[in-house]
């Protein structure tokens, strides 16, 4: 007898179920559209982002970003749930407008490829083009990288006139009770500072919670520590490409200075200065003049 079953392709290793996340803009509208994905498997889960920026912008012009910090934070939400154990069905949702859709079952072979199966299944309004998972995981390492060597050139631009600032960049401080010392980018006797970039690309909503996450730290270090004393100046310097920059595309760079435009917000509302920073001679003349000495 032929064995017919070699004729058909075998079934994915993985087993996972899954769910589109819903939100619903005006409560009680019953109007719902997906924004996320989550699935869960026997050995771990993840959730996915699965609405476009340029999609909320066209509906909600500026409240947009409103509604896509939800998704985010939504997806930041699950993630943490699923890591810690929980399953779909016992996650607690963020928001009173966020609903969890009807749970199924798919085969895959990993997370990710489930998790685009469903946004492929159920999000209209998502991006088509599926980004490599190891791609953006690469990209972030890159951004790390890249904040690290900003860092240390704005550092070797700040010891060729002061050399005892050296030992300013990159220190450790607990700034909130009870947790784990951060590090601050810089830390003088009158201005703490943080350093990042921000660039468009794949990577950028990680930059911008990343951005966020250090001024948080710095919201801490002055609310929380700095009491009394004689720093008073808190920021948060951002490297950004030139505006005319031809790796870009217009769109790229718009999405960027949305993001610089909310970080700068936030700082505001705690009395923090974002300021975007061309080059380490810039982000060295600020730490000099904030500091109280003269222009070299």
């Amino acid at each position: 007898m032929v064995d017919l079953t070699v004729m058909f392709p075998a079934t994915p290793s993985l087993r996972a179920e899954w769910a589109p996340i819903y939100i619903e803009p005006l409560e009680g509208s019953g109007e719902r559209f997906v924004v996320a994905v989550a699935c869960r498997g026997e050995s771990g889960g993840a959730a996915k982002l699965a609405i476009r920026h340029a999609v909320l912008r066209c509906m909600y012009a500026e409240q947009g970003l409103q509604v896509l910090g939800l998704a985010e934070l939504i997806v930041e939400s699950l993630n943490d749930h699923l890591s810690a154990g929980g399953s779909i069905a016992d996650w607690m949702t963020p928001a009173t407008s966020c609903h969890v859709g009807p749970i199924r079952l798919a085969f895959g072979d990993s997370l990710e490829s489930i998790l685009n199966q469903g946004i492929r299944l159920t999000a209209s309004l998502a991006e088509q083009a599926e980004v490599d998972p190891q791609a953006a995981e690469d990209a972030g390492e890159s951004s790390a990288i890249q904040v690290d060597r900003f860092i240390q050139q704005v550092k070797a631009t700040v010891r060729q006139r002061v050399q005892e600032f050296e030992t300013r960049f990159k220190r450790t401080i607990s700034v909130r009770f009870g947790a784990a010392p951060t590090e601050i980018g810089y830390l003088g006797e009158r201005l703490a500072a943080n350093f990042d970039i921000l660039v468009p690309g794949v990577a950028l909503s990680r930059k911008r919670t990343r951005a966020k996450a250090k001024l948080l730290d710095l919201q801490a270090l002055k609310d929380q520590v700095d009491l009394i004393g004689n720093r008073n100046a808190y920021e948060l310097m951002l490297w950004v490409p030139p505006a005319n920059a031809p790796m870009y595309s217009d769109a790229d760079m718009k999405r960027s200075e949305e993001v610089f435009v909310e970080l700068q917000e936030i700082g505001d509302k705690h009395e923090l200065r974002v300021e975007k920073m061309s080059s380490a001679e810039q982000a060295a003349a600020r730490i000099f003049s904030a500091e109280g000495l003269s222009a070299a």
